[in-house]
């Protein structure tokens, strides 16, 4: 699966889920660090990725909204640090590993919000 990690997640995550075969990618590495949430989206729906997020306010906004003009998106998982452990590495590592899990529980997942547990 092809992943778009948002900026509030450790490029860590990236390079977990690149070891077990994903393509992923932060984005501080495709140079959208400050970039509007519009353009993160954007940028994930013309590379057919997954965006990573913690970012349910706006994202889903953006996503009720692309769904109401017709708009195809990319598809969004949602993943709330609180629920994650709270040390960096530690962090890192469990997200990527639940992620990895999702992507082969959803090979063809649906162009919206997906919460991970």
């Amino acid at each position: 699966m092809r992943f778009l990690i948002d900026e509030m997640f450790s490029p860590a995550v990236a390079r977990h889920l690149t070891d077990v075969g994903h393509d992923a990618q932060h984005g501080r590495d495709l140079g959208l660090s400050g970039r509007t949430d519009d353009e993160v989206l954007d940028r994930a729906t013309a590379e057919d990725r997954v965006v990573v997020t913690e970012n349910a306010v706006d994202f889903v906004a953006l996503l009720d909204a692309a769904a109401s003009a017709g708009a195809v998106t990319a598809p969004v998982v949602l993943a709330l640090k609180r629920t994650l452990p709270a040390g960096a590495g530690a962090m890192a590592h469990e997200l990527a590993k639940r992620l990895a899990r999702w992507a082969d529980d959803h090979p063809d997942p649906y162009r919206h919000v997906h919460w991970l547990t």
